[in-house]
């Protein structure tokens, strides 16, 4: 008969022996070198990954480019007008921010432009004894900040978390909704803080669409150096003419 005491062998699957530890840790550090290796990789930005992400840029362009009266009248049907969030009420909902042409601070609203611009707001909600239009434009009173725009985009989700304990009778739920506030608290600040971008970083927004890091003036400077690094040629009138054939093709 065996003697269970001398049948020793080891089937865990990490061996517990000190060349096994380091065997181990050289693995680690291994993978963590080519984790960083592969977010670190130079990703061009290309013109196929401008127009596969046209409505990215067309909302950065709208709302961050220096466009002269001349190409505000030639994109008009194109370009992004914008709208804050706007808050309905907390059994209908809310409309989000669209960024674009009101958030932009270097347009000058001519008077042909403010015709060429301006809509009639429309009625989006009728109830409750109230009538809710959409936003109004206001061109006397534009460019609307940007960073009270993603402040405010900031406290609705920690609102939107809270309302969703609201009608918890667990005390231990407040430790989870502690927590996620704590949580969506520190993803806003690095938003805000982060000083340095990697191209996967960059390319990573730009597939999300991810338009809090707008108000990061480190994210915006960038993502234009690095458009023109990466598209020696690159000029907005040339997106806008790539993305109007695009149109017209796609129409046939």
């Amino acid at each position: 008969m065996q003697d269970k005491g001398k049948n020793n062998t080891n089937n865990s699957l990490v061996p517990f022996n000190s060349k096994g530890l380091e065997q181990l840790n050289n693995s680690i550090n291994l993978t963590e070198k080519l984790i960083k290796e592969y977010n670190e990789r130079p990703i061009l930005l290309t013109w196929k990954v401008l127009l596969m992400h046209s409505s990215f840029f067309n909302h950065f362009f709208s709302t961050f480019y220096e466009f002269n009266e001349s190409q505000l009248n030639r994109y008009h049907k194109m370009l992004i007008i914008g709208r804050p969030s706007l808050f309905i009420g907390s059994d209908i909902g809310s409309l989000d921010t669209v960024f674009g042409l009101i958030f932009n601070t270097n347009i000058k609203w001519t008077e042909n432009l403010k015709k060429l611009y301006y809509y009639e707001p429309s009625l989006i909600y009728a109830g409750d004894g109230r009538d809710v239009y959409e936003y109004e434009l206001e061109f006397d009173k534009l460019p609307e900040s940007i960073d009270e725009e993603i402040k405010g985009i900031e406290l609705s989700a920690e609102g939107a978390i809270i309302d969703s304990y609201r009608d918890t009778e667990n005390e231990e739920d407040y430790d989870n909704l502690g927590q996620e506030l704590e949580h969506s608290i520190s993803y806003y600040e690095n938003i805000r803080t982060k000083e340095n971008f990697t191209d996967s970083d960059i390319l990573n927004i730009i597939e999300e669409r991810n338009f809090c890091f707008w108000g990061n003036s480190k994210f915006r400077s960038t993502l234009i150096n690095k458009l023109f690094r990466d598209i020696s040629s690159f000029n907005v009138e040339d997106f806008y003419l790539k993305i109007s054939e695009n149109a017209n093709r796609s129409s046939f």
